[in-house]
């Protein structure tokens, strides 16, 4: 793990595990130097993604490498690929979306470049007001372009994305790549459908959980309770959440003046997947283990 952590901190974070491995054998010697000499080797490591964290990992890893009873403190940063997505599959047991968010397997995979490619099938065959408009103007764009449109919605979806969310992530995405562009009515969320259909096609598995937690409040609140969920260390989670009133509060100062006050009351919004972004949160806190949250037949 240390070995890796290194290569990451070097900018190696790309490539596979067995690559990182292999970067930190073909590179022993400067590790070793940049550990008993951070200073004088300040020229070989300056310039990595994470200098600092790079000859922390050095001194640590030598270390390692010099005592096999070395018992390492150093924190270790992993940056997890669509997390919304892991945690999804992994309560359903869906091997298939866990192989496309690198929760399982040592295939790298770009969940975003996947979704990418299924929504220009979809838009190939798509009809309406806005279709032959995102037709022209997809094919348009780089395949980096692509990816970047539909990074947010896809990223935010298993979080509670909302369509209005959506058109949102949209706009402010084609503004970028097109600011002198004046877009009809209807422009984007046309798009943001679309979106949400090359989700379901690529990552079916997902969108039916996303659903299902959707359904779960929803029928939860009409018996007028909040969604009530137990972690895997029996901590009690409770899907509530504030949401600000706003009020008027009138101050004489010669009739001039009006002050503006706020207050808190606890709201469900119906429809919402359980607030599924505190719903994750808790179960990255957790140590989760898929069997508490399935059955064997999968999702409970």
């Amino acid at each position: 793990m240390l070995e890796i952590y290194c290569a990451n901190c070097a900018g190696q974070d790309k490539l596979l595990w067995d690559g990182r491995l292999q970067w930190v054998r073909d590179n022993r010697s400067l590790i070793e130097a940049i550990a008993n000499d951070p200073i004088g080797t300040q020229g070989e490591w300056q310039d990595f993604d994470d200098p600092f964290c790079f000859v922390a990992a050095c001194r640590e890893l030598v270390a390692a490498w010099s005592d096999p009873h070395f018992v390492s403190c150093l924190p270790v940063f992993f940056d997890g690929t669509a997390n919304g997505y892991q945690h999804l599959s992994a309560l359903v047991r869906d091997r298939e979306t866990a192989v496309k968010v690198n929760l399982i397997g040592n295939k790298r995979s770009d969940v975003y470049g996947l979704v990418a490619n299924a929504l220009q099938l979809i838009l190939q065959d798509a009809t309406g007001e806005h279709a032959d408009s995102w037709r022209e103007k997809y094919a348009a764009l780089k395949p980096s372009e692509r990816r970047s449109l539909l990074k947010q919605p896809t990223m935010t979806f298993p979080y509670g994305v909302e369509e209005q969310g959506m058109n949102l992530q949209v706009w402010k995405e084609c503004n970028d790549v097109f600011p002198d562009e004046k877009a009809p009515k209807g422009f984007f969320g046309f798009i943001a459908g679309k979106i949400e259909e090359a989700i379901k096609k690529e990552l079916p598995g997902a969108h039916v959980c996303r659903e299902y937690l959707r359904n779960l409040s929803a029928r939860v609140l009409d018996q007028g309770r909040f969604l009530q969920t137990i972690s895997s260390t029996s901590f009690p989670v409770i899907s509530s959440y504030l949401e600000q009133e706003q009020i008027s509060v009138y101050a004489h100062d010669g009739g001039r003046m009006r002050i503006k006050g706020r207050e808190t009351s606890v709201v469900a919004r119906r429809g919402n997947p359980v607030r599924s972004a505190e719903f994750y949160s808790q179960l990255g806190r957790e140590p989760f283990n898929p069997r508490c949250a399935c059955g064997q037949g999968g999702r409970h």
